[in-house]
């Protein structure tokens, strides 16, 4: 499913790059907005589907029900927030602050106009996906999410270009996308006999919050990590220019991409230890490590090689001017060296979350965004320049993989060797 939630942003930076440099700087300013509201929304969905998944096994499908109920207030609470950037002074305010000027800070402004109008959208479907994977329902969420995905990328071109809406079009497709995904969400649950949660309030939501709170935190952090180091580094990249801008954004989006597979393999990590450690098959937790070092690799190394050698290809799709594409090139160039080393962290956060110890999965956020990232980004932006700002992306990686393989260590070596009897 993350796939198709991150195939909307995609998708627009295809269509906006064609644009020119300045539109493609605005969204990749805007980006971390998505992201914030995206990393909110998961989080709180991953806590109800563990709630109210627990309480179904127990056979409190009551107790379930209380449960997406109160998380629809939660979500509501979450998003509204996000809302004051349509506000022209904030939402113009702060792309100046993170170093936008002129045309750049109006078409930023245009573009998260319409996409935070999107959030409690995306919200409201989250919340339809809990309920039916907490039954054990995957695949209708899915259907429904590409079809959301195919209007948009429909629509994009079609309000952009015939209709010269410009940016403002992309995001306007991003919204329509996601209304359309949750109408068809919505007509599923009615024809499965279920009912979107009523607007009715309990006292006792308040005490669900703090549960679902418990789950969600530790997915939140993991999950805002990565737009806050974007909106960091965007802010050093700004003063490069709209074409830096907009190189970075291109390669944001090839290396999520990217990575898509190996968020899959930590979090099958999760169920696959929660289970393991529960039987006391300890040899079955390490052989499953092994694993997913294996099968992590088998995805990376060929991408990663594919980035180095021809990174041009790869920002084909991506047909913005000249210097965009000659500057993408680079950063995917840089970046890719990094592939290698990224499923450390990622094998860490499952592991940490299967073994019910999210807290050690932590340190490898903070070193990788407060101690790398940004310092570095900007200390060797004043010795190399923009090269300095692509190449920090690959060292910061490879600090943190030092580190989450260090916090893996600690975290097997209470295990036994041998199994439980």
């Amino acid at each position: 499913m993350y796939i198709f939630q991150n195939l909307y942003e995609f998708v627009d930076t295809m269509f906006i790059s064609w644009l020119g440099p300045v539109p493609l700087a605005a969204q990749g300013l805007s980006l971390p907005l998505f992201y914030v509201a995206l990393s909110l929304s998961k989080a709180v969905q991953y806590g109800l589907i563990g709630l109210a998944g627990s309480h179904r096994g127990a056979g409190n499908h009551d107790r379930a029900e209380d449960v997406l109920q109160a998380g629809q207030y939660l979500m509501v609470l979450l998003m509204l927030p996000l809302l004051i950037v349509a506000v022209p002074a904030v939402g113009r305010g702060l792309f100046a602050f993170m170093g936008a000027a002129g045309g750049l800070v109006d078409q930023a402004y245009i573009y998260s106009f319409w996409l935070v109008l999107s959030f409690p959208i995306m919200a409201y479907f989250m919340l339809g996906e809990a309920m039916l994977v907490s039954r054990g329902d995957t695949q209708t969420p899915m259907k429904t999410m590409i079809g959301g995905n195919i209007v948009n990328l429909v629509l994009d071109p079609v309000l952009m270009f015939g209709f010269d809406m410009g940016i403002a079009g992309a995001a306007i497709a991003t919204l329509i996308g996601w209304s359309l995904a949750v109408l068809i969400l919505i007509r599923h649950l009615r024809r499965q006999g279920l009912a979107m949660p009523t607007w009715q309030w309990k006292s006792h939501y308040r005490a669900e919050w703090a549960g679902m709170a418990h789950l969600s935190v530790y997915i939140f952090i993991s999950q805002i990590s990565s737009p806050l180091a974007l909106a960091l580094v965007n802010s050093i990249l700004v003063d490069f220019g709209a074409a830096a801008v907009g190189a970075w954004t291109i390669m944001s989006r090839l290396e999520l991409f990217s990575f898509m597979p190996l968020f899959g393999v930590g979090s099958a990590l999760i169920a696959f230890i929660s289970f393991n450690t529960a039987a006391g098959l300890y040899h079955r937790i390490r052989h499953g490590l092994l694993v997913a070092v294996g099968v992590s690799a088998a995805f990376v190394l060929p991408i990663m090689a594919f980035f180095i050698l021809w990174p041009d290809i790869a920002a084909w799709p991506f047909q913005a001017g000249g210097d965009v594409r000659l500057l993408a090139a680079g950063a995917i160039q840089a970046a890719a060296w990094a592939h290698i080393v990224c499923p450390a962290e990622l094998i860490l956060f499952g592991l940490a979350q299967g073994l019910k110890k999210p807290a050690y999965y932590l340190p490898a956020v903070i070193v990788r965004l407060f101690v790398l990232r940004y310092p570095l980004a900007y200390a060797l932006a004043g010795f190399y320049g923009l090269a300095g700002v692509f190449w920090s992306q690959p060292l910061a990686n490879l600090g943190t993989a030092v580190v989450s393989a260090a916090l893996i260590a600690v975290l097997l070596r209470p295990l036994p060797h041998a199994d439980a009897v």
